[in-house]
């Protein structure tokens, strides 16, 4: 993701995420009704050149739903309470 300030007078910041596959089978099991929120995490605080450094971090958390029963991969479950959490969009993690 990218974090810039906007020049309005709220004086806010937009964050904006981009698709970085084609395509990409996610980690994590078929649902709906998930929960997708963005964070900014600073990193690090040069005191001498007042540089700052953050990571942008993007997390998918629990849902409804899952495999069919007829999958194999059907565990029977309905609700998710897993989170999974990229600073890229490619490499996620529970």
């Amino acid at each position: 993701g990218t974090l810039r300030k906007t020049p309005n007078a709220g004086g806010g910041y937009k964050m904006t995420w981009e698709r970085k596959m084609a395509y990409l089978e996610p980690p994590w099991s078929p649902r709906a009704g998930l929960c997708v929120v963005s964070q900014l995490r600073r990193n690090t605080m040069n005191s001498d050149t007042q540089v700052t450094n953050y990571t942008d971090y993007m997390y998918v958390i629990g849902g409804f739903g899952g495999f069919p029963r007829e999958d194999a991969r059907h565990d029977g479950e309905r609700t998710r309470s897993d989170v999974w959490i990229t600073a890229d969009g490619k490499h996620w993690n529970e």
